[in-house]
């Protein structure tokens, strides 16, 4: 992730999301403006569902590579 913010950074205004890591029992919630950006744990998964999501926003955005680029990283 830290690499494709770099790549981008003149152009990501900010991003967002919770994410779901294997072996790990809460949300990771990641949050970021331009460079600077953090994960914290969030609340626990419990019975619910778990997913991983991000939202970009940005100028001229390649969508189509960030969007090949997450589904890449999700393992089943």
């Amino acid at each position: 992730m830290k690499k494709l913010i770099m790549t981008y950074v003149i152009i990501l205004l900010c991003y967002k999301g919770i994410l779901s890591i294997a072996g790990v029992e809460k949300q990771v919630i990641f949050q970021g403006v331009n460079r600077a950006f953090k994960t914290e744990p969030g609340l626990f998964w419990g019975d619910k569902q778990k997913s991983s999501s991000l939202v970009f926003i940005g100028k001229r955005l390649p969508v189509k590579f960030l969007t090949d680029s997450f589904k890449k990283s999700i393992t089943s």
